[in-house]
């Protein structure tokens, strides 16, 4: 540092005098520590990158996770002795890895197909005028993960286990479907690849969702289907 001592850097106080000395090192700590390989942290998404010249992304994401874990229980054991918010980070790291790599796991295979591929077209349907007694007395002898709601022909929306169980507790069982179902609920197309579904069924928690081209209510898409489904080609791998 141009013959400064360096102990000078070390600071009692966070004055207007060092007050940018030490926001520069603060940050100078936090760019050297995400640099460190342990995968999710950016020095670890760097290592998987690097790893993925040689090798394919689901291989060197494993080994990144791994690698990151490894990292992950020396943060929780330095944490025990130094700094208990180390333990913090260990756990951020282990299960961060954990998850990335399982998501990586379902890309690897749900990218290959799309919506279209596991629609079902096979379902149980009620009227929104229906009550909600009915539709629990049809769930109690089924698997569905909810129905396809009409009227008149026409397809209405969905209720789901959710909105059944919602519906019952605030309407009662004389309550209408119509008056428990959600209100613009999201639908994916058919040309739409299963994993970008899957994503977006993960991310706002949709147990099932419709399945529109062209405004054409066409099926629904399961997300206990897409499990099966993605257990059923791994094995087969």
């Amino acid at each position: 540092f141009g013959g400064i001592d360096i102990e000078e850097l070390e600071y009692e106080y966070i004055t207007a005098d060092n007050f940018i000395i030490v926001l520069f090192a603060a940050n100078l700590f936090i760019v050297a520590f995400n640099l460190i390989p342990a995968f999710p942290m950016d020095g670890g998404r760097l290592f998987r990158s690097a790893l993925s010249i040689w090798m394919n992304r689901l291989k060197a994401t494993r080994i990144a996770k791994n690698i990151g874990q490894i990292f992950a229980v020396i943060f929780i054991l330095a944490g025990l002795f130094y700094n208990p918010f180390l333990i913090l980070i260990g756990f951020f790291v282990f299960l961060g890895a954990r998850g990335e790599y399982e998501m990586v796991k379902y890309g690897d295979i749900l990218n290959n197909y799309t919506v279209k591929d596991l629609v079902i077209t096979k379902y149980t349907g009620l009227d929104e005028n229906d009550t909600l007694n009915q539709a629990a007395e049809k769930l109690a002898h089924r698997q569905d993960s909810g129905f396809v709601i009409r009227s008149n022909g026409e397809y209405k929306g969905l209720l789901t286990k959710n909105d059944l169980i919602n519906g019952l507790n605030h309407l009662g069982r004389e309550g209408k479907i119509k008056d428990a179902m959600e209100g613009d609920a999201e639908t994916v197309a058919p040309d739409m690849t299963l994993f970008d579904a899957y994503k977006a069924m993960q991310k706002n928690k949709w147990d099932m969702i419709a399945v529109m081209d062209d405004g054409k209510f066409k099926g629904i898409l399961s997300l206990e289907n897409i499990h099966e489904f993605f257990l059923i080609k791994k094995a087969m791998r």
